[in-house]
């Protein structure tokens, strides 16, 4: 979908009305919720003892009340939603490419991107890499890694195999993240073809259509806007 990527791939590309970027911001809040938590959604996964630890090191100290007043009022910052598209001054564009995706960017960097008309938002590989727990995830089988680099589709045997994980229940035409036995980091994103059900139950077959992937033109630009 991205074999290349650039800004003068756009056939329009326009600052939008606030309206328009509330619409916008509305329906991403809905399709990904954890987005609207004001803890970042790495945060989610610091280990329980960490957090008792600090507890205990701001209890040690004389200041204990006011530490605490301190947490709790850095608690109530900006949501990880707020960051990727702010309320206010953002220059939030919407372009549109030959394919017809639609990709939605904050200054010169895309954010989020549409395969269709009115169709599901999908976090471009950085977004999804800064917040992981953001969108369901498959992972892949090693097998599997070198054919998501050429941007192949995922085959149902690659994610049903003993190195796969089906870590979410997906359903049929669900945005998705991918991951692969023994990496960190998700690897692409794409669409189900079928449900993870169906996927289990059929295993022949695409399970997964991908969308942006590692190494491809859209991750590429964004490497360069992020060095």
């Amino acid at each position: 979908m991205f074999k290349k990527f650039s800004l003068e791939d756009f056939h329009g590309s326009t600052q939008i009305k606030s309206s328009v970027q509330r619409a916008i911001r509305s329906k991403i809040a809905e399709q990904f919720p954890s987005l609207c938590s004001n803890r970042s959604v790495k945060d989610e996964d610091e280990d329980d003892e960490k957090r008792r630890q600090k507890r205990r090191d701001s209890s040690d100290s004389d200041s204990t009340s006011s530490s605490s007043d301190e947490e709790e009022e850095n608690e109530e910052g900006p949501t990880p939603l707020d960051l990727l598209l702010p309320k206010k001054n953002a220059e939030i564009r919407v372009g549109k490419l030959e394919n017809k995706v639609t990709v939605v960017l904050v200054g010169n960097e895309p954010l989020f991107f549409q395969t269709v008309k009115d169709g599901p938002y999908y976090p471009t590989l950085k977004v999804l890499h800064r917040f992981p727990r953001m969108m369901k995830r498959l992972r892949t089988d090693k097998g599997a890694i070198k054919f998501v680099f050429k941007g192949s589709n995922i085959m149902c045997p690659g994610l049903t195999s003993a190195g796969a994980t089906m870590h979410d229940e997906v359903e049929e035409d669900e945005p998705v993240a991918i991951y692969a036995e023994g990496k960190e980091h998700a690897l692409a994103v794409g669409t189900c073809v079928m449900s993870a059900e169906a996927m289990r139950r059929e295993n022949k077959g695409i399970g997964v259509e991908l969308c942006h992937h590692l190494g491809d033109g859209l991750w590429e630009y964004l490497s360069k806007v992020h060095e």
